[in-house]
C-alpha cells in the first residue's frame, strides 16, 4: 500500500493485548496512528491521547468506548 510517505505497513492481526503489545514494542518512533474500524460499515475512527504511550494505554479499553470516543470529556467534544 502507498501512504503519504511512499509506503505504509498494514497489520491484520487479531486484536488482543498480546498482539497490541508486540506491535507497539516494534515501533520505530512514536509517530503512530491508532485507529479502530467497524468492519461491517468500514467506518474508521482515529484514537488520540496526549502521547503515544497514553493512546496505547487507551487501546486496552473496550471497542465501543474507543469507537464512540467516550474517553474524551463531553465538554471537549462540544
Amino acid at each position: 500500500m502507498q501512504g503519504p510517505s511512499g509506503s505504509e505497513t498494514v497489520y491484520t492481526l487479531p486484536f488482543n493485548d498480546e498482539n497490541l503489545k508486540s506491535l507497539y514494542e516494534r515501533r520505530q518512533n512514536d509517530n503512530l496512528n491508532f485507529i479502530v474500524k467497524d468492519e461491517p460499515t468500514e467506518k474508521a475512527v482515529s484514537v488520540k491521547d496526549v502521547n503515544a504511550q497514553k493512546t496505547f494505554e487507551l487501546f486496552h479499553k473496550p471497542f465501543e468506548f474507543l469507537f464512540k470516543a467516550d474517553y474524551i470529556p463531553a465538554a471537549v467534544k462540544a
